[in-house]
């Protein structure tokens, strides 16, 4: 899953270019948090609900983790309520849960079990300025895998495109950076999760927790042992897991300008149009933007 480390380059490189612009549409403005441990799921709910937040006058979350200065946080929240032994989440619902523990009590999650139904549920709630949180098997590069959800894994989708192959690919937010993805690779991914996955275990190192896939290729398991170990409350069956799952935290209605960038209006800009307001909102939000010359 290629990162997007210059937007304008993007757009170049990947997306079919129209003769209204280029083909592509984003909904809801995520700023990508970076993670360690067990927590991308968690991870990715708290992206958007900081958006929900920030864009839409929502309530404000706890942080993903406790500090000093914020004893309660979504994390704590996962193990003290609902059985999460180190911050692992195995069910959507359990994810909208806390969200609506924490004010956000409007959500779906949805099973789609076509290619088809599920990029239109991605679509349609992009469309609709939100940002719709998918669930999938990667690899250590981050790509969708099919690995029966030994490598179970949380993205938020940012907006979805259409490439020069003229096939539907998905720009996602994760590990506090953007990246796009087929469609297709994402779907295969989810398809292939498994619905009644078998508890993990988890060992402590360094003060961080690790997977047993995780621990085989950390570094720090060549000059250290871990100093605790964890087992996993199992899944409910009846819970079906996140095999095909997507799952949307809804945002409330608010008035925005006709031409915004984040108008739930489909838009379809030239170049320079999107590399001015896209460099715009990431500037607003404080996330580094690299223009290259000539654009």
């Amino acid at each position: 899953m290629p990162i997007i480390e210059n937007f304008s380059n993007f757009l170049e490189s990947e997306v079919l270019k129209t003769p209204t612009g280029y083909d592509y549409k984003l909904g809801l403005f995520i700023t990508p948090q970076s993670q360690r441990g067990q927590i991308c799921k968690l991870n990715a709910l708290s992206v958007v609900l900081n958006a929900l937040h920030k864009i839409h006058d929502m309530p404000k979350p706890p942080p993903l983790r406790k500090d000093k200065n914020h004893p309660d946080s979504l994390r704590q929240q996962a193990k003290e309520r609902y059985g999460s032994t180190v911050g692992e989440i195995y069910s959507a619902k359990t994810l909208a849960q806390i969200a609506a523990d924490n004010g956000y009590d409007h959500s779906s999650v949805v099973t789609a079990n076509s290619f088809t139904d599920y990029n239109w549920t991605i679509i349609r709630s992009v469309n609709s300025g939100e940002a719709p949180i998918l669930f999938y098997d990667i690899d250590l590069e981050g790509e969708p895998a099919r690995m029966k959800s030994h490598r179970e894994h949380a993205a938020v989708v940012v907006g979805y495109y259409v490439n020069k192959k003229q096939e539907l690919g998905f720009i996602v937010s994760q590990g506090g950076n953007y990246y796009w993805a087929k469609a297709e690779d994402i779907y295969l991914s989810t398809n292939q999760l498994n619905p009644n996955r078998a508890s993990e275990v988890f060992w402590k190192l360094d003060n961080e927790w690790y997977d047993l896939y995780n621990l085989r290729f950390s570094p720090q398991t060549l000059f250290s042992q871990p100093s605790d170990q964890r087992l996993a409350l199992p899944l409910p069956l009846e819970d079906g897991g996140l095999k095909n799952k997507v799952l949307i935290i809804h945002n409330k209605p608010k008035l925005v300008p006709k031409n915004s960038f984040w108008s739930p209006s489909p838009l379809k800009l030239n170049s320079d149009e999107s590399t001015r307001l896209f460099s715009e909102c990431l500037d607003r939000e404080h996330i580094p933007y690299q223009n290259t010359p000539g654009q």
